[in-house]
């Protein structure tokens, strides 16, 4: 393993970790990332998380919780597991802030709406392939994630780099029934215009092409007001 190929790896990791800590935390934290070393055909990555000019190591208990952070990354790891490089066959959304994920193979598993936001987050997906299964199909045997405060947070063999691929939310769309409770931050009534919406961790928006609804709402038998969903 060269040095251009060790820097690689790190880079996608900590490109990974800033999506994570972004969406929990906002955009005003970093990561910083420390590599403790190889061992054989392994690689261990310890990480820190840094706040504007202050820098404190994950296992020092702190307000922003670093050990939700940590539970983030391991419950991220586990979806992409679980998928194994193909996207669901359903999505449900519950209102505990939870995810109903079912996998081509018909199994469930539930995930914090947190963790499908990063896990269908494209950039966030190249990261992981990044430094997870590129790394294990070019170099190494298995990577493992810990800190001293939780010990492992998660350990891939090279078995599993597949799973480790984009899944974006426009695939998922395609190949599946997603059903969520959405906060409409702002409707529009031209044709072909979009609304835009609020799920809980994401404002995003969305065309309405459910032609009912939309007689419905042209003749004014739907109306909407204020923190409706």
């Amino acid at each position: 393993m060269n040095s251009y190929d060790v820097a690689t790896y790190i880079m996608g990791f900590s490109d990974f970790a800033g999506i994570v800590s972004r969406k929990l935390y906002g955009e005003k934290i970093e990561m910083r990332t420390e590599i403790q070393g190889f061992r054989g055909d392994s690689l261990d990555i310890h990480f820190f998380v840094h706040i504007g000019a202050i820098a404190f190591p994950l296992f020092v208990s702190q307000p922003l919780s670093p050990k939700e952070l940590m539970d983030i990354i391991r419950e991220c790891i586990k979806v992409w597991l679980h998928l194994e490089g193909k996207p669901p066959t359903a999505i449900n959304k519950h209102s505990n802030n939870q995810v109903e994920i079912t996998n081509q193979g018909g199994q469930l598993i539930y995930a914090n709406d947190v963790t499908f936001n990063i896990i269908t987050d494209s950039k966030a997906g190249v990261a992981a392939q990044r430094f997870i299964k590129d790394a294990l199909e070019k170099d190494l045997s298995f990577i493992r994630l810990d800190s001293k405060a939780d010990g492992e947070i998660a350990k891939i063999e090279k078995k599993d780099a597949d799973a480790f691929i984009p899944i974006t939310l426009s695939e998922m769309t395609r190949q599946s029934e997603i059903q969520l409770n959405l906060l409409i931050e702002q409707a529009s009534f031209k044709e072909k215009n979009k609304w835009r919406f609020f799920d809980g961790a994401d404002h995003f928006h969305a065309e309405i092409i459910d032609e009912e609804f939309q007689k419905k709402i042209d003749a004014g038998d739907e109306r909407f007001g204020k923190g409706d969903n």
